[in-house]
């Protein structure tokens, strides 16, 4: 008996799955049997994971092609690392490998290939000089700044660290670690 309401047809049918289990797994079963093209493309986790690396190793080999395959500063061919000329013009929190080569070719204009010493010397510079520039503002920029972040996770045990470790100098004004003797 066909139902004119859809949600009394779907009731109706979910009661009936729940009370012929068996025929439901045997209709199931033989669909599967007649339809495998539909099933062929199913994977386990591990097949998953070897196409998925397949695909990064595939996608890493045509960036550094496109990027040059040396390092920018050394000219090295070895070790060699993706960096963010500007952090702040990332596209993504992912990984540049992971969001597929199309994107990944549009930021390569902010990309460049380092060597995996160039890249910590890179990166090491740059956290000295947030760091000194976060200790030399005013402290009331200090506090803005830590109030914008707050509610960010990850933020806050940093910026209370950052706050602890303000001292302050004879003239009132912050101390960086730098100016410590």
């Amino acid at each position: 008996m066909p139902y004119k309401n859809k949600k009394d047809a779907a009731d109706q049918k979910r009661r009936w799955r729940l009370s012929n289990p068996e025929k439901v797994s045997e209709y199931q079963r033989k669909y599967r049997e007649n339809n495998p093209y539909k099933y062929a493309d199913k994977r386990t986790k591990e097949q998953h994971k070897i196409k998925n690396s397949l695909q990064r190793e595939k996608r890493k080999t045509i960036l550094f092609e496109h990027l040059g395959n040396k390092c920018c500063k050394c000219g090295s061919t070895t070790n060699l690392e993706l960096d963010h000329i500007n952090p702040l013009l990332k596209t993504t929190r992912q990984s540049i490998l992971s969001i597929g080569l199309e994107r990944a070719l549009k930021e390569c204009d902010n990309i460049q290939l380092l060597c995996k010493e160039c890249h910590n010397k890179k990166s090491q510079a740059q956290k000295k000089a947030s760091f000194y520039l976060f200790y030399n503002m005013p402290l009331e920029e200090q506090e803005k700044w830590i109030e914008k972040f707050i509610n960010h996770k990850g933020f806050i045990d940093r910026l209370d660290l950052l706050k602890t470790r303000m001292v302050y100098n004879s003239t009132g004004r912050e101390q960086t670690p730098y100016e410590k003797h």
